[in-house]
């Protein structure tokens, strides 16, 4: 079983880990080129949408790095201004607003905002466009939403509001809270926000403070009561609007409404709402309370960590006191009396730490960092405490997630005192491996990031002192982190962590040498952070117990089996830095779990004791350290664990693939240990067991693909053990009776009736040592050869096997040594190589097909890849053995199967040509060699569909390939996929055009058709798409050369005038006595085309068809019938011998129901029969059975 993760090619893996990184706005020029042909653009929807995709494409670049936009942010606006103040189409108002709000997007609203114009004079015309806009029409929200920005903008002119109201309007304080309200209660959309923003610059203005905030306050009080009951528009609005007022306005202007907007949120229970952003709201009001209820001070008893240089850092100079010394605390109590209400902001924030949506928790840490600070230190101690119980056992991991991000803003702020770090470490070492199992998944990804941040935020937070007792359990925590985690987010955060405390803190072990090799864009690829980034870290002594036992501990028994099997491989990678450690410790804490009750804890196990095993043979073998496995105490408890697992049937109901693929593992590895250290023969004999066991059951594993690798590997490797070698096979006759015996065994596995045993023992049977092999090869690779066949009914859909039983035929004669007249069961024979190349030709005819569809193609394709790989080899070895007829029969193969209808063959046999033609050295006796060359002309090309087709068309030319070239061909030009049948249709139509006016050429090709119709009488797989071909032909007039020659008296004689009466014959029996309606459709379509023929037998004979059909069982066929025959009658006047009669035979054709009772239709079909001079067809009796 290949366990390996999937792995990019270097590039993708620098493309995806680097993302689009770039050092400037590279677009500017292109961008400024959009925005000044908005008037031409908008004026067709297809160009506006074109200019629009682009504008869009340009801008989303640039998530990443807004930044980048800055120095042009002001040309762009000024550019989209003047369209805004034109205002000359409400289409060019609404895409210049909607450029806006794209950069509004990427670069955030309180940037752009501020470069919006902010003159008296814009505020009227503002109101003005605003007023005009309609507040339902969805599809203009982008101009609302700017004009709401821009006004939000406006409302801080330094002018009483008052100057600017007129005794026609309304006042303009009032117009502007209305359509503030408007858009604050319409919908939950990006205008609620603008909205929000809006009012609350107008209300915390000196001039509407007094008058207006009030009301508007209570009116929000009255519409969170409704939004409760009603709908979130009216819920969410009215919050957004309150944040928005108490975080802008002043603390002196806002601290009197801050209970009574408390005691609604309490009453409404707004904090339990089932909408998480009503919760995310909610959270961020209360904490705004608290800021406006507490003083803003900045406490004396914060922790300070003085200076940050990175470069003091670096030099070494910060690992000196930093600290500022703390002057002693003066009596807090006595500055100011917390107020009542802040007990209840804090217990809202500490329990939304514990809510299951992420947004709220994160706002919640953010809030408790905003009120602490503003608290004394005992309350502010006990803060910290309530967040310290959220990393209880009991807890979710949604409370870790929330008390990490919670600590993080405190130490970030200086309120966690470094007193309380002896506390704090130990949880945040444990969030950083936190991971609790659910089922078949588990939680706590999001633990582990904000984990991550606690420790960076802890670099910037303390000095170097404070810090140092714990660098080495931090450090070795982040590394673990950097290179097992399974999520690749926490990988690169917790590498960016520990950049970050190498940077400021200077203390960490071997930081910068670490940081070269596990930087952010290393650890992308997990495969790579476990076997090579993990392997450079744990070189280093301060790591690599820690790596090892995080390992073992919470790495094998991981829910992911990705994650154990490269768990596996790294304890490997990690054996040589600790051989001792290994063997002892680390084993007898692994061995006791590989037969444990936990299925999952097994499995990782059993395939990390098999590769330290097989690691702590390489070190012994390279290193010279005696002991380490082959006189290792616990190597009879290895040996023994796949007879523990069978005794205990653990082989057996739920969990036994798992098993099985981990005890073929742990076998193939041990097996592979033969040279230092060898199993008992009892030992073998249970591994025997169960690899065959496995062999002869795939059919009841859902991963057979795998499983039957895994037990195919393991056999190969424990065969060599277990079957003497070839020099004690020729000593000794009872040895050679053993290996014999194993041969046979195997053999006689593929006559199975199980079609999963016979694709394993063909595998095996490939995977013997070749001294077994070898004095038995004829046997094997005829019964191999017997393989690929179907043995009858029952066995005629076995497709993989028969894959397999090619697959192994071709790796064994590939090993070969050849000898043209050598003993066929010691050599490879001419006799042999000419049967083996027969059954790999009769390979490419497996059209067996299921309920999968065309499964015989996966024995095509392996079919073509051993005739490519089998040439290959013996005209490196001996070309003299490759004769021409051998030759000429494969590539005769090859090219037909170039024109196959299925991609996947298709492209295997256009590869096998290319490599067959350009091969070097060169391969003996291939007919029309350099003309192939120049049709094939370049080995490397990779022709698509269309230019394939024409070329093998024009392989067509030469008489050796016609024929199979011309079946491949007629395959495809029938298929029911459009896009082949006129790629190949079109090449087929282009080589017939080309010789249809010459007599030979033409006659070549008619017969070799007529040939294929003969060959695959009957056929439908063959059948149906050459009538197809057929009526393609007819229809493209490429018969006119026939019926030209057929009108020629000099030519009377000449063999082509045969051939329509020929088709003609073969059409007739293909569609007598079928029930297939499509068939009998498109020979309907053919015998009206051969109308177009002089021969007046020949059209009478067709006429008799046609008007038999017209009695025919099917309605569809009747109706078909009576439509061409109407067709034909108008092109062909003279199929009615009395033109009198002209007039009532279309009559009759066209107006009857023929898909009516056949009761009715008979009798006018005999009429017809009558007009037109042919015999009334006579009904059969059927015979009695």
């Amino acid at each position: 079983m290949n366990m390996d993760t999937k792995q990019h090619t270097a590039e993708e893996d620098d493309f995806l880990a680097k993302g689009n990184i770039r050092d400037s706005f590279q677009e500017y020029e292109e961008t400024v080129a959009l925005i000044e042909n908005l008037p031409k653009a908008y004026r067709t929807q297809t160009s506006s949408e074109l200019s629009d995709e682009k504008f869009i494409s340009i801008l989303d670049k640039y998530q990443e790095q807004p930044h980048l936009l800055d120095p042009h942010l002001e040309d762009l606006l000024r550019r989209l201004m003047k369209y805004v103040r034109k205002e000359d189409s409400s289409k060019l108002l609404l895409h210049a607003f909607r450029y806006m709000y794209l950069i509004t997007k990427v670069r955030g609203h309180k940037v752009i905002v501020r470069l919006f114009p902010h003159e008296v004079a814009d505020l009227e015309p503002i109101m003005t466009m605003l007023a005009k806009q309609d507040p339902h029409d969805r599809g203009s929200w982008e101009v609302k939403y700017m004009l709401l920005l821009w006004l939000s903008m406006i409302c801080l002119i330094p002018f009483d509001m008052k100057r600017f109201d007129s005794s026609k309007n309304e006042p303009l304080m009032e117009r502007i809270i209305k359509i503030g309200k408007l858009y604050l209660t319409l919908n939950t959309d990006n205008c609620q926000d603008a909205a929000a923003l809006v009012l609350a610059k107008l209300l915390t203005r000196p001039d509407a403070q007094g008058v207006h905030l009030p009301a508007f306050l209570d009116w929000c009080v009255e519409q969170i009561k409704e939004g409760v009951l009603d709908k979130v528009a009216l819920l969410r609005g009215p919050l957004l609007a309150l944040v928005a007022i108490f975080s802008i306005g002043k603390r002196s202007n806002t601290v009197s409404y801050a209970p009574t907007i408390l005691e609604c949120l309490e009453k409404h229970d707004i904090f339990n709402n089932t909408h998480s952003n009503m919760r995310k709201l909610a959270v961020k009001l209360v904490q705004r309370i608290g800021t406006t209820l507490l003083k803003p001070i900045l406490p004396k008893w914060r922790y300070h960590r003085g200076s940050r240089s990175l470069k003091d850092t670096l030099s070494g100079q910060n690992l000196k006191s930093n600290d500022e010394k703390m002057e002693p605390e003066k009596d807090e109590e006595d500055e100011y009396d917390i107020p009542d209400e802040i007990e209840s902001v804090i217990e809202h924030l500490l329990k939304a730490l514990y809510d299951s949506d992420t947004i709220v928790r994160w706002s919640a840490a953010k809030g408790i960092g905003r009120v602490t600070g503003r608290l004394p230190r005992e309350l502010a101690d006990e803060v910290v405490g309530s967040v310290i119980d959220c990393f209880s056992q009991l807890q979710s991991d949604g409370a870790y997630h929330g008390g990490c991000l919670t600590l993080a803003e405190l130490g970030r702020r200086g309120l966690l005192l470094p007193e309380r770090l002896g506390e704090v470490v130990p949880l945040l070492l444990r969030s950083l491996v936190f991971d609790v199992k659910r089922g078949a998944f588990s939680v706590g990804a999001n633990v582990r990031d904000s984990a991550c941040y606690l420790a960076w935020s802890f670099a910037r937070a303390y000095a170097s002192e404070a810090i140092a007792p714990f660098v080495d359990k931090i450090a070795g925590s982040l590394l673990i982190v950097t290179a097992f985690d399974r999520e690749v987010n926490c990988r690169r955060a917790a590498s960016a962590a520990f950049q970050e405390n190498v940077g400021r803190q200077g203390q960490f072990p071997h930081g910068i040498d670490i940081l070269t090799k596990a930087d952010y864009f290393a650890v992308g690829n997990r495969s790579d952070a476990y076997l090579v980034i993990a392997p450079y870290i744990a070189s280093y002594k301060e790591y690599t117990k820690s790596f090892i036992d995080h390992l073992c501990d919470r790495k094998i028994d991981h829910w992911d089996i990705d994650i154990q099997w490269l768990a596996a491989k790294s304890l490997a990678k990690l054996t040589p830095l600790s051989p001792l450690y290994m063997s002892t410790e680390v084993l007898e804490k692994l061995l006791p779990m590989c037969t444990g009750i936990d299925l999952v804890g097994r499995h990782g196990s059993i395939i990390a004791v098999a590769e330290i095993m097989h690691a702590l043979f390489e070190v012994e073998t390279e290193k010279a350290i005696v002991g380490l496995i082959s006189k290792n105490k616990h190597l009879k408890t290895i040996y023994n664990i796949v007879k523990v697992a069978s005794d205990a049937k653990l082989f057996r109901g739920y969990g036994n693939e798992l098993m099985r693929l981990a005890c073929c593992h742990l076998i193939t590895r041990a097996s592979q240990c033969r040279d230092l250290i060898a199993p008992p023969p009892r030992t073998t004999e249970s591994w025997l067991d169960i690899i065959h066991d496995t062999l002869s059951n795939l059919h009841l594993f859902t991963e057979v693909e795998k499983m039957c690798d895994s037990a195919v590997n393991a056999l190969s490797e424990v065969n060599h053990i277990t079957i003497p070698d070839f020099t004690e096979v020729a000593v000794n006759k009872d040895s050679a009776g053993d290996a014999g015996k194993v041969l046979d065994q195997y053999l006689s596995k593929l006559k199975s009736s199980s079609e999963k045993e016979r694709v394993g023992y063909s595998q095996a049977i490939s995977a013997l040592p070749r001294h077994v092999l070898r004095g038995n090869y004829k046997k094997v690779l005829y019964t191999l050869m017997r393989a690929t066949k179907p043995y009858g009914n029952e066995t005629s859909a076995f497709a993989e096997a028969h894959m397999q039983a090619v697959q192994a035929l071709v790796k064994i004669s590939q090993c070969m040594e050849i000898d043209v007249t050598g003993d066929p069961d010691t050599y490879l024979c001419q006799e042999t190589l000419n049967d083996i190349f027969d059954t790999l030709v009769e390979s490419l005819s497996d059209y067996t097909k299921d309920s999968r569809g065309d499964v015989g193609s996966m024995v095509r394709l392996e079919g073509i890849k051993g005739i490519r790989a089998l040439t290959s080899n013996l005209v490196k070895k001996q070309s003299a053995i490759l004769d021409e007829e051998m030759v000429t029969k494969i590539m005769c193969c090859l090219l037909q199967h170039s024109g196959e209808k299925i991609h996947r063959v298709r492209d295997g046999a256009r590869d096998a040509v290319y490599l067959v033609l350009f091969h070097e050295p060169e391969i003996p006796h291939i007919p029309h060699r350099e003309e192939l060359r120049q049709i094939f002309h370049s080995a490397t090309r990779q022709p698509g569909m269309k230019d394939l087709f024409e070329m093998t068309s024009r392989v067509l030319a030469f008489d050796v390939y016609l024929y199979n070239m011309l079946l491949g061909l007629v395959v495809s030009v029938g298929d029911l996929t459009l896009s082949l049948a006129a790629a190949s249709g079109e090449a087929l139509c282009a080589y017939v055009d080309r010789i249809h006016k010459q007599e030979q050429p033409l006659l070549k090709f008619m017969n070799t058709l007529i040939k294929i119709f003969e060959n695959y009488q009957k056929v439908t797989r063959v059948s149906l798409p050459l009538l197809k071909t057929i009526q393609l032909l007819l229809q493209r007039g490429y018969f006119t050369g026939i019926s030209e020659i057929m009108e020629d008296p000099s030519k009377s004689d000449s063999p082509i005038n045969s051939v329509p009466d020929r088709i003609f014959a073969l059409v007739k029996n293909e569609i007598a006595r079928t029930k297939d309606a499509q068939k009998i459709l498109i020979g309907l379509e053919v015998f009206c085309n051969f109308f177009q023929f002089p021969s007046p037998e020949l059209r009478k004979r067709t006429m008799s068809r046609l008007v038999c059909m017209l009695g025919h069982q099917f309605p569809k066929v009747r109706r078909s019938t009576a439509t061409q025959l109407y067709e034909a009658v108008l092109t062909y006047e003279d199929l009615v011998p009395d033109c009198e009669n002209l007039d009532t035979v279309i009559v009759l054709l066209s107006e009857n129901e023929w898909d009516g009772p056949i009761q009715t239709v008979r009798p006018i079909r005999n009429e017809l029969c009558r007009y037109f001079d042919v015999p009334i067809p006579k009904s059969i009796a059927k015979k009695p059975e």
